[in-house]
């Protein structure tokens, strides 16, 4: 089948991408059962994409290559990226239902930019493509594994092989439980582990541990948890305790850093709400911990609470309110304070805000004062005063 699609976006234009997908299925019949084995080709004819990295990127910079977007005709997960260039996407699949109700699935492919401009190999503002597995000519492998003894419970596992010597990149595995009709309960659990991605500002490895529950009170009242459990985030406490340490000697003013054993696990995330759902209307109110990464590099916890408002045929409405503290784990509480720290890391620090006076900065960018508080910022930016017409 063939599909053809055209849109058009600031400054540039993509006119009718062209995508023939080819299947080869074999259906096998077993006592009482059934099997089937898929072989997929993709390719996919577009114009290259262009301006990568001139244009602003907001909904676009969330990109995971695994299972699930293998066959995607466009990777990007927003609006202000879409993949441009000559694609092939190849892939097998076989899934087998038995007698007895259990099902199972193992899917591998891999993707192969044919022609034209790789959209992943060239990072933008935010560095999306990098290290993401598609950004050389032959993408990893991926692959998945389902198990299902019936339709309450499923085990899957999905991972990512780097394509030169297939070491694991990227590997989820996890259960997923239903307990009704005995007991309206949901409940989740699932290992993941990241290699180290320094292009996105991850040096190390990730691993954790994600449990989630969701009870019904009745059909439409329900509550629902979840908790990240973080089993690296000792690697970073080592390195920014390293950084500190070492400024601290070259230039040896105030308090010497101490390190913080975080131990061998770490509570990063917790999510614990209700709310109300019916086929028309969802209301939720959720208090969420999330883990950050501020903009001097400390690992925190970001405490919000949210109300949502969905109506499916009108849209959602978010109010959120941030309740962490205003104080970061360093004690530096404001963009003064940060000035004040930045000046002590070495004399090319000292030197760029000798007079901090004509100095801008901004918060997640914002324009900011000195006194402007800085606990959940991701992004601190400051410019020197400039000249010209």
């Amino acid at each position: 089948m063939i599909h053809a699609r055209s849109a058009r976006l600031p400054f540039f234009q993509i006119d009718l991408p062209l995508m023939l997908s080819i299947a080869l299925i074999l259906l096998l019949g077993i006592a009482g059962g059934a099997s089937r084995a898929d072989m997929i080709a993709q390719v996919i004819v577009r114009p290259s994409e262009t301006h990568i990295g001139r244009l602003p990127n907001e909904d676009a910079q969330s990109l995971v290559f695994d299972d699930t977007s293998l066959f995607e005709w466009d990777k990007f997960s927003g609006y202000d990226r879409v993949e441009g260039g000559v694609r092939t996407n190849l892939g097998a699949q076989y899934s087998v239902v038995t007698p007895t109700g259990w099902y199972a699935n193992l899917m591998f492919g891999e993707s192969i930019q044919i022609a034209g401009v790789n959209s992943f190999r060239r990072g933008d503002l935010a560095n999306v493509g990098l290290d993401s597995g598609l950004e050389n000519r032959r993408s990893d492998f991926v692959g998945r594994f389902q198990l299902s003894p019936n339709q309450n419970i499923s085990f899957i596992s999905r991972a990512r092989f780097d394509q030169r010597d297939f070491a694991v990149n990227r590997f989820e595995t996890g259960v997923t439980a239903r307990f009704s009709p005995f007991l309206p309960l949901e409940t989740s659990l699932f290992y993941s582990y990241y290699e180290a991605q320094p292009a996105l500002g991850f040096a190390h490895r990730r691993e954790g541990l994600t449990a989630s529950a969701t009870y019904r009170i009745t059909p439409n009242w329900f509550v629902t948890g979840s908790a990240l459990v973080d089993f690296t985030r000792y690697l970073d406490n080592r390195d920014t305790f390293t950084d500190l340490y070492t400024a601290y000697l070259a230039n040896p003013v105030g308090l010497a850093p101490v390190y913080s054993n975080p131990g061998l696990t770490y509570l990063s995330g917790l999510s614990l709400g209700g709310g109300y759902q019916d086929e028309c209307t969802t209301v939720s109110l959720n208090y969420i911990v999330s883990p950050i990464a501020t903009a001097i590099g400390v690992r925190e916890r970001n405490q919000t609470v949210l109300l949502r408002l969905e109506l499916k045929t009108l849209g959602e409405a978010d109010l959120r309110q941030n309740v962490s503290s205003s104080m970061t784990a360093d004690g530096i509480a404001t963009v003064a304070d940060l000035i004040g720290w930045l000046k002590t890391r070495g004399e090319e620090y000292a030197y760029a805000f000798e007079n901090e006076g004509v100095v801008r900065a901004a918060i997640d960018r914002v324009h900011a004062k000195p006194g402007s508080t800085i606990a959940g910022a991701q992004e601190i930016a400051f410019f020197p005063p400039m000249t010209g017409g």
